[in-house]
């Protein structure tokens, strides 16, 4: 009797892929930086797309051997050209800040070919919160640490989320996840039509645009894994905002996450009884943070960051998600 060789192969573990990154070509040093990571990979893409809006230059820092695409200017919208202009079925989405070790694909593919995932990315402690700060964001039901091993992210009734307190020594499932870096399945990201939620670019800042596609991959059935022992340094600039940038954000929190919840949280609400618990969480949630921007706006002698946090609660809960701009 033939026996039959059960190894998987190797292309389907570690199958040709293409790289898409979203940036307005700014970046400068920390785009090189990228680009350096890159070219260092061990596995190589076989296509590197760079997704500009409309009218922006490219960046000096290309080498000559990405495709330059172009797109509407919003995180969201970057990310779904780059997505489409794909010509692999497995996309390595980056943010244009991001740098990581050379065994990056190897280990993001071998964990996305054992469990099965449609979406791998790699933990990357300094994107959760930090010890001093936790405590505000667990106040105000947005992010809450936690022990027990079963999920690495799971989503809060807030639109929050919890994570766990360390690092598991396995890869692990979760229902979302940031979106500087993650390989993905670009069918399954297709399958989700994200073109339905473009509103999310629509206010200053594409605020919950990367929950909004590993969620709704997540509630479609997608299985997304968090993957330990992967290096990476996400190069953000400096995370303090000048007074018009701070108004900005507050709004763009304000709007966004209320309609995040009512679109994926408290719809899924299939009692009367759970739709009251989800109400009552996120209006705690909005009611707390609120409270927290007002300390802010008096410290920095600006009221307007706290009106601007109120006046994007009220677009975000009158507004549709179609119809979604900061002087609404």
């Amino acid at each position: 009797m033939e026996i039959m060789d059960t190894e998987p192969n190797r292309k389907d573990i570690f199958p040709q892929y293409s790289i898409c990154i979203r940036t307005l070509g700014t970046s400068a040093d920390r785009f090189e930086a990228l680009l350096k990571s890159i070219d260092g990979l061990t596995i190589p893409p076989n296509e590197i797309i760079v997704v500009l809006p409309h009218g922006y230059p490219a960046p000096p820092e290309l080498r000559g051997n990405e495709l330059v695409v172009y797109s509407g200017k919003g995180m969201l919208a970057q990310r779904i050209k780059g997505i489409e202009s794909a010509g692999n079925d497995h996309v390595l989405l980056l943010d244009d800040d991001v740098e990581f070790e050379p065994e990056t694909m190897n280990k993001l593919m071998l964990a996305m070919a054992k469990y099965g995932a449609d979406i791998v990315y790699p933990i990357n402690r300094t994107l959760l919160p930090t010890p001093g700060k936790a405590w505000l964001r667990l106040i105000t039901i947005q992010a809450i640490a936690r022990k027990n091993q079963d999920v690495f992210i799971r989503m809060l009734p807030t639109g929050g989320y919890s994570y766990l307190n360390k690092d598991p020594l396995t890869p692990l499932p979760s229902e979302s996840c940031p979106g500087m870096l993650l390989l993905a399945k670009r069918s399954a990201l297709l399958a989700i039509n994200l073109d339905e939620d473009v509103w999310v670019d629509s206010s200053p800042y594409g605020f919950r645009d990367d929950a909004i596609l590993s969620y709704k991959a997540h509630l479609a059935g997608y299985r997304i894994f968090a993957v330990p022992d992967v290096l990476t340094r996400h190069l953000c600039g400096s995370t303090r905002l000048d007074s018009m940038r701070a108004v900005y954000s507050a709004f763009s929190v304000g709007c966004n996450s209320f309609v995040f919840w009512k679109k994926y949280i408290f719809v899924r609400g299939n009692t009367a009884f759970k739709k009251l618990l989800l109400a009552a969480l996120f209006a705690w949630s909005v009611i707390s943070l609120g409270l927290l921007y007002m300390v802010n706006s008096v410290r920095n002698r600006n009221l307007s960051i706290v009106f601007a946090y109120v006046k994007g609660n009220l677009c975000g809960m009158t507004k549709n998600s179609k119809s979604i701009a900061m002087n609404a």
